[in-house]
Order: structure tokens, then sequence, then C-alpha cells
């Protein structure tokens, strides 16, 4: 009797202490949340880190954000510290992941975790030059949307922007359009601004030369000089540009010099060219 005695007391006593312990923690609240610093421009609209951090939510639990511009102090000390080359940057303690959690999708520099690109994604270039008013479309001929995408050189003429469109190498017949536009724009720099859409719609054709001669251009000269070193150049340079930039697909654009986006009907989830174009508009 003794003993069980003991045990019943025994018993109510962590049948108390669990209640009390239970009590506690709900006073308590819920563990503290995963801060992740995320170095942002936020005067820039169309730049959302949305499916980046929902991303970090589905993974890493119980995660909250502080978007900090990168225009503050804070800021500008993280990415000299840190040699940020773009934005946005999701940085984070290393303290507070696991690192089997952590090392597929953060690298380590200089004691903070930092969001692995592609993952992170990319709209702004911090160490290129702003040139504003200024834009580059990059075009891929063979895809299906290639009509659509390059309608957007229109748009930007009209509200009085400078827009150079690269075809990118992906194939050889992309490689051989390339040539020829780029002769084109070589020889002809005064006809541009009137029938580059024209052109450029030529090369989704089979007779291309036939339409462009019907635009008066002599094809056998411009065949000449696409084959020439100064079109070779002119072209290295161009697709040099798409491979510092990491574009592999056509509907890309670089604005300003510093910003890239997917433009809505290239991607999924990509910019309208109205909200883009709102964006920058600002002269």
């Amino acid at each position: 009797m003794q003993e069980k005695g003991k045990i019943r007391y025994l018993l109510l006593f962590f049948a108390i202490f669990s209640f009390m312990a239970s009590a506690f923690s709900l006073e308590k609240g819920p563990e503290p949340s995963k801060v992740v610093l995320v170095i942002t421009d936020k005067s820039c609209k169309i730049c959302s880190c949305s499916q980046q951090e929902k991303f970090l939510r589905e993974i890493g639990g119980n995660i909250s954000f502080r978007e900090i511009d990168y225009h503050r102090p804070q800021a500008k000390r993280m990415i000299k510290n840190l040699n940020l080359e773009t934005l946005p940057a999701f940085v984070a303690d290393p303290a507070l992941f696991e690192k089997s959690q952590y090392k597929k999708i953060f690298f380590f520099r200089h004691q903070h975790l930092i969001l692995r690109r592609p993952l992170s994604g990319i709209f702004l270039f911090l160490k290129r030059k702003g040139i504003p008013k200024k834009a580059d479309l990059f075009v891929d001929i063979s895809s299906a949307n290639y009509l659509k995408v390059i309608k957007v050189w229109e748009d930007f003429k009209r509200e009085g922007w400078k827009i150079n469109i690269h075809i990118l190498p992906f194939s050889s017949q992309n490689r051989e359009y390339a040539r020829v536009w780029a002769a084109i724009r070589y020889l002809y720099p005064h006809r541009l601004s009137k029938d580059t859409l024209s052109i450029l719609k030529a090369f989704k054709r089979i007779w291309w030369q036939s339409d462009l001669e019907k635009l008066g251009f002599n094809v056998e000269k411009i065949q000449t000089v696409a084959a020439s070193d100064k079109i070779k150049n002119l072209l290295e340079n161009s697709w040099k540009l798409a491979e510092e930039l990491n574009v592999d697909k056509g509907g890309v654009i670089l604005v300003n010099s510093r910003y890239i986006f997917f433009l809505a009907g290239s991607d999924k989830g990509g910019i309208k060219i109205q909200d883009l174009l709102k964006s920058f508009n600002y002269e």
C-alpha cells in the first residue's frame, strides 16, 4: 500500500509538472523564426522576391524575412564585405540552419550563408554602370514566341528608348541570322528605325533573302559583309554580353544596362512590358 501511495504521488507530480510545462510553453509561444536578410531594391516596383521567399519557407520551416534597401548603410557594408554582385541577395546566420539542410542551397562566405544562384534569381547587376533609357533584348529565332518578343522593340522605341537586339547563338541557323542582322546594322544604320521589325520577321520565313530584297536591301553585299572579321568581332561582343549576364534563352531584356527580366509570354511569370515601361519611364 505504501509503494502504491508513492507511485500515485509520483504520477500526480509528473502530471502537475507536465501541465505547468505545457502552460509555460503556451505562454512563451512558438519557437522564434529564422530571420533571413533580403538585400533588394525597394524603389523597383517589379523586382519581386516572393518566389524565392516561398521556396525558402517550404524547405526551411519557420522563416521570416527582413528586407533592406541596397542603398542603406548596412546593406552597403554587407555588399562590400560579402562581395555581392547581384540582387536580390538572401543572407542568413549559419547558426540558424542545420548544415545538411543548407549546404545545397546556400554557400558560406565570411561567416554568413548566401543563397545560391539560380535559386536567388537576379534582377540587378550591382557592378554594371547604369545607362538610362537603354535596353538590350535577347532573342532566339527558333523559339515559338519569337515574333511576340521582337514586338517589344516597337514599344520601347515609341517611348524614346535606345534598344539593341541580340540574336542568341543557340543553333547554326541562329548564328547565320545573327551575322546577317549584324551586317545590316553595320551597312544600313539609317534604315533601322523604320525597318527593324520587318527585317526580324523575315528571318522566320524560308525565303528571307527574297523578303530582304523586297525591302530594298542588297542581299549579296550583306552576305559578303556578314562573313567579314568586322562582323565576327561585333558578334563576339554581343554574345559575350549574353554570357556575362547568364542569358540562356530568348525573351530576356536588360534595362538601363543593370536590371534584367524575363518578358511575359517568353517565361512563366515574366514581366509585362507595360509594367516594365511604367517602372522605368521616370524621365
